[in-house]
């Protein structure tokens, strides 16, 4: 098998979906994740925003059952469902945005790596330890977030600077409460390994 560089597969993934707004949500494939919710606010703003796109990339037991709702609400030119990847990080520099819908979270993995990445992520509260550095701005209400996703969405993709500031004060605030520098090394050790 022929694998890529690092930089020809952030370069394939910057052409495949370039001039796209991309909308990241990784996680495993469970209820808990509201993926449902994620398709809904797809077929709220495929309109608005004719460029955007979802990816979602994970495993899991309802991953077979998401695939069929993209396809049945006529959605698959607009989300992509991929597998988990050693090249997870590429996915984080393409893109726009990324939510973590969760109505329950553990680690708050997705957070920190997004904002590692300097890239607006949208989090509904109450859901995980993330209020203590993530900027109330990107919070969103755990109970209905639709409604908040779907302006702030639309919001971020007529200005890519929108939640700049936010992102900033989240990140330093992050990088004061935890070591985010060796955690950002320990994942590239990590994917070296994995080539």
């Amino acid at each position: 098998m022929n694998e890529l560089s690092d930089n020809e597969h952030l370069s394939k993934l910057k052409v495949r979906y370039k001039n796209q707004f991309i909308v990241l949500m990784p996680g495993r494939f469970i209820d808990a994740k509201r993926h449902e919710l994620a398709i809904e606010l797809v077929k709220q703003l495929k309109n608005k925003i004719p460029h955007l796109h979802l990816i979602f990339i994970g495993n899991g037991l309802k991953k077979q059952s998401i695939t069929n709702s993209i396809i049945q609400h006529g959605l698959d030119k607009h989300i992509s469902i991929l597998d988990y990847t050693t090249y997870i990080s590429d996915f984080y520099k393409i893109s726009d945005l990324v939510i973590q819908i969760s109505i329950s979270e553990a680690s708050n993995n997705v957070i920190k790596e997004a904002l590692f990445y300097d890239k607006p992520v949208l989090a509904c509260k109450k859901v995980g330890d993330f209020e203590d550095y993530l900027h109330g701005e990107l919070l969103l209400d755990k109970q209905d977030p639709l409604k908040q996703l779907e302006k702030k969405i639309v919001s971020l993709s007529k200005d890519q600077n929108y939640y700049k500031l936010q992102v900033a004060q989240s990140k330093t605030k992050m990088i004061s409460l935890f070591d985010m520098q060796n955690v950002g090394k320990a994942y590239d050790k990590i994917h070296q390994k994995l080539k």
